[in-house]
């Protein structure tokens, strides 16, 4: 309820939390923060510097700190570490002000798992976020209908997300490869398999999306190619 109360005082944000910086947007205002991705932490596990605090004071240190960045390629490594990166660039986005709660935007790698996804939500509530959002940083760069093709070959419980970011990401006629899809003809079978199932769930919707025209070619593993409207 105080943290609902409390976002009315704040700025809405957009956050692109990356491995070597991280910027943050209000709405209105532009870009109000950009900050190297670094925290110092001395021997005592204290965190004694911020972003550009830790260009700024390093030599000061010499060898009583460890620099850590804690994101790595879309991933958190220390989820306490970049909790405290991401609250200090949302009250810097509001002069210094510590009891800040904005609703937040996130931009995230379209292949990071749910996991990762869960990871990154709940640091940015636990930085005082009173709402979360994700999107897909190519989504959220404006990148959205600029793509002619796409080629799906991942996790396969994870291939229905990715279409259904691709089709976003993709011009009208974009073409999108899906390969896989004939699962060494399990698809055919019944099966508790998690990834035979997702294909099967994804054959069984390409079918019948009105959103695209379809073809399957019968060529190594199966291959779809779902063509845009």
């Amino acid at each position: 309820m105080i943290r609902s109360l409390l976002s009315l005082f704040s700025n809405d944000l957009a956050i692109d939390f990356g491995t070597h910086g991280t910027r943050v947007y209000a709405k209105g205002k532009g870009i109000m923060v950009a900050e190297p991705s670094i925290l110092a932490v001395d021997k005592n596990s204290n965190v004694v510097a911020i972003g550009q605090q830790v260009l700024e004071t390093l030599a000061s240190y010499q060898d009583s700190i460890t620099v850590i960045r804690p994101l790595k390629e879309g991933t958190i490594t220390r989820l306490d570490l970049a909790e405290k990166l991401i609250q200090y660039c949302i009250q810097k986005a509001h002069g210094g002000f510590k009891w800040a709660t904005p609703r937040a935007v996130i931009g995230v790698h379209p292949l990071m798992t749910d996991v990762e996804r869960h990871a990154i939500e709940s640091c940015v509530y636990m930085a005082k976020a009173s709402e979360v959002y994700l999107v897909d940083a190519a989504i959220a760069a404006g990148e959205a209908a600029t793509y002619d093709f796409a080629f799906i070959d991942a996790d396969k419980t994870g291939y229905d997300a990715y279409y259904e970011r691709c089709l976003v990401l993709l011009r009208g006629n974009g073409l999108i490869a899906i390969d896989n899809v004939l699962w060494g003809g399990d698809v055919a079978k019944k099966s508790r398999d998690a990834d035979t199932l997702a294909l099967q769930a994804l054959n069984d919707k390409l079918v019948r999306d009105e959103r695209i025209d379809i073809a399957m070619l019968p060529i190594g593993d199966g291959l779809t190619l779902a063509l845009k409207r």
